[in-house]
């Protein structure tokens, strides 16, 4: 004797994918967090041990280092960037500039004096990169 299935409806269709969401949510909620908690151990493990890389079977992470300089005098900076020719970097995005005085920094050349003085001690941000296939 066949049962007849009944075929669910659009309503519980849409709550049975709202109840999956929402699991699936939280345990990327759990994820994250745990995530966080160990990349910062780990960045605190390579600051000692002076580590830029490390291989995992077939995969390397990297430590990625940013400045993000801050700006003491907007307009005098503007202007030090145009002196210099570095027009290029006076966008309303600001990863440019960063990207341009993390490398400055990287390489161990000095920032022009005109545009250093127009900025405070800067910040850094280090995170784990890792390219997956």
């Amino acid at each position: 004797m066949a049962t007849d299935v009944v075929p669910q409806t659009n309503v519980e269709r849409w709550l049975d994918l709202e109840k999956e969401r929402r699991s699936l949510e939280a345990r990327l909620k759990s994820i994250v967090s745990t995530q966080e908690h160990l990349r910062r151990s780990v960045l605190e493990r390579w600051s000692i041990d002076g580590i830029r890389a490390e291989q995992v079977g077939a995969v390397t992470i990297h430590l990625r280092r940013a400045l993000y300089p801050k700006i003491a005098n907007p307009p005098a900076l503007v202007a030090a960037l145009q002196e210099a020719g570095l027009s290029d970097l006076l966008t309303v995005d600001p990863k440019p500039f960063s990207a341009y005085v993390t490398a400055c920094d990287e390489e161990g050349r000095p920032l022009p004096d005109s545009i250093a003085a127009q900025l405070d001690a800067p910040y850094e941000r280090f995170a784990l990169v890792v390219k997956l296939k």
